[in-house]
């Protein structure tokens, strides 16, 4: 069975990304930060579909989080056919007003957080025939 990672997967475009592959097929590594409760009852909607489905948290604006993410997901799906790096940051201020450490907090999940997580996922992706990073 194919299996994709999507962060940022508790809302909006995530949950619709999750809903797609879940009907295509696909089982499901679903990561969110703050939308937990909406990642759960997505969650049991997939399984609904007979979809296999891990959840994860993880606040990728900290420094290690996207290498300790990565390795929990690695231990748990040892093969990963794609990853859909969905999790962004963005302050709801003025453009003017954001501050160094709100533009640094948006650069390490919107920036950083896919590379290092891409990264640490690589031996997964490996394991797959046609991987695929989006």
């Amino acid at each position: 069975m194919a299996t994709v990672f999507i962060t940022g997967a508790g809302i909006r475009i995530g949950s619709a990304v999750a809903r797609a592959m879940g009907r295509a097929g696909y089982d499901l590594a679903l990561h969110a930060h703050r939308s937990l409760k909406p990642l759960e009852a997505l969650a049991e909607e997939l399984r609904g579909l007979g979809r296999q489905v891990t959840l994860y948290s993880a606040d990728l604006s900290e420094p290690q989080a996207a290498e300790e993410l990565g390795a929990r997901v690695r231990a748990d799906h040892p093969t990963l056919d794609a990853i859909v790096h969905n999790a962004g940051l963005y302050e709801l201020v003025d453009f003017e007003a954001i501050t160094r450490e709100q533009y640094r907090r948006m650069l390490a999940v919107n920036l950083d957080a896919p590379f290092f997580l891409t990264q640490a996922l690589l031996p997964s992706l490996r394991a797959s025939a046609q991987p695929l990073v989006v």
